[in-house]
């Protein structure tokens, strides 16, 4: 909860956690934390091209990148529905796995360049 606090108005951070508007209110105001207010970004300044962004890295790292506050970027990403960036998860390569690399595609080449037999 405390992370939210001051990244979004009490009520939407209320709304997220499922709790009372005033807990969340209430829990703000004694650690000091500012209420969220979103300053308005400068006419015409998210651009499809800057709106593409959005779920694509970490909020933070997207927010570095257009040198705005975070709390904005999860704003608007969340405005727009867009869901958060999720990184996908590594893949361990086992023996097998590399032995395999590149046979299904030198089998493919060999189809191909094979003359068809009718």
């Amino acid at each position: 909860m405390m992370a939210l606090l001051g990244t979004a108005t009490d009520r939407e951070v209320a709304e997220e956690l499922d709790v009372n508007v005033h807990s969340v209110s209430r829990k703000r105001r004694i650690l000091g934390i500012p209420a969220y207010r979103e300053r308005p970004t400068r006419p015409g300044f998210w651009t499809p091209r800057r709106i593409e962004l959005l779920g694509t890295a970490p909020d933070s790292v997207v927010a570095r990148k257009l040198r705005i506050p975070l709390p904005r970027v999860a704003n608007r990403r969340q405005i727009l529905g867009i869901a958060p960036f999720t990184p996908q998860s590594r893949v361990r390569w086992t023996p097998a796995m590399r032995r395999l690399l590149g046979k299904v595609a030198r089998r493919q080449r060999e189809e191909e360049d094979a003359p068809s037999r009718r």
